[in-house]
């Protein structure tokens, strides 16, 4: 093997930079020399994400379940109840309710009915909640406690056009209804009026808070509703008694007038979104407030 010698000066020029590049890069190598890496930066956590459960359906039954829920939204922030009205609805409960459960437009469905079978035939989960009596309500400054079956037949029909025939004033009856489908109409049909068309001069009101609205402003007036949505809504009316009975005495067996039924459903799917609310609704809690608006919790 031949050596090739080289003079000094030129072996210093040829070994300096290769000097400086492994000094660097033991420089690299110790952990002391490292250069600091930058912070990371931190940012605050994000809040729980809020569940938001849609309730279509009745709107007596929904005025029914706002205010039982306010415990519920209370103690569960995390949760929130969307009640859809107006534009918003689903229908009463009918099929574009039943349609929004199955297609997941809509988390449960609400129901207040005489006749719930039409609900238990869907292919849905079903909760029954409690029995709403209905009352007959009439103008607050009217003499008028208590009327018997037979007199409230006779009034609707208009057979008795003035409160002076019933122990009232001397002045014309204003016979306020609801339409023939309703839930609250079809029950009185079957135990009050009968198949007697209603009065003639009857006024028709096509929602319930047209009802309270109107019995409360219209002088001499008389008309019918869900008992829990007088009470809850604090209607300025005077509920009368029936054949000597309240509709505050129903849960000890006394009204003659039948319930209409509190009933919501969902579909199985949708059972862990909906869970807490549906075990909430089955909560001692919940039946306190439903007797306290005066209706009576389904066992």
């Amino acid at each position: 093997m031949k050596n090739v010698g080289y003079p000094a000066r030129e072996l210093l020029q040829m070994k300096t930079p290769l000097l400086i590049l492994l000094l660097a890069s033991a420089a690299i190598a110790l952990p002391g020399c490292t250069p600091p890496k930058p912070e990371p930066k931190t940012t605050a956590s994000a809040p729980n994400e809020i569940v938001t459960i849609t309730l279509s359906g009745s709107g007596g039954g929904s005025q029914i379940l706002k205010s039982i829920g306010k415990p519920f939204a209370s103690d569960r922030p995390q949760i929130r109840l969307d009640f859809l009205s107006g534009s918003r609805a689903l229908g009463g409960s009918g099929l574009r309710m039943y349609q929004g459960l199955r297609e997941g437009a809509l988390d449960i469905g609400i129901a207040l009915s005489p006749d719930i079978s039409r609900e238990r035939a869907e292919e849905l989960e079903l909760l029954t909640i409690a029995e709403d009596p209905l009352t007959f309500v009439v103008d607050p400054k009217l003499p008028i406690e208590q009327l018997t079956l037979q007199q409230l037949q006779d009034i609707f029909a208009g057979r008795i056009t003035s409160w002076q025939e019933v122990g009232g004033p001397d002045a014309a009856i204003v016979v306020l209804v609801r339409q023939e489908d309703e839930g609250s109409t079809t029950i009185l049909r079957q135990v009050v009026f009968g198949e007697i068309p209603f009065a003639e001069s009857a006024t028709l009101l096509n929602k319930a808070e047209d009802m309270r609205k109107a019995v409360t402003d219209i002088p001499n007036s008389i008309g019918y509703m869900s008992y829990g949505d007088f009470v809850i809504n604090q209607v300025k009316a005077k509920a009368i008694a029936v054949d000597g009975a309240s509709p505050a005495d129903y849960a000890q067996g006394k009204y003659p007038i039948p319930p209409r039924i509190l009933a919501i459903s969902y579909s199985p799917s949708n059972l862990p979104k909906v869970s807490s609310y549906i075990n909430y609704l089955k909560s001692d809690r919940a039946r306190e407030l439903l007797q306290e608006n005066g209706l009576k919790p389904i066992d």
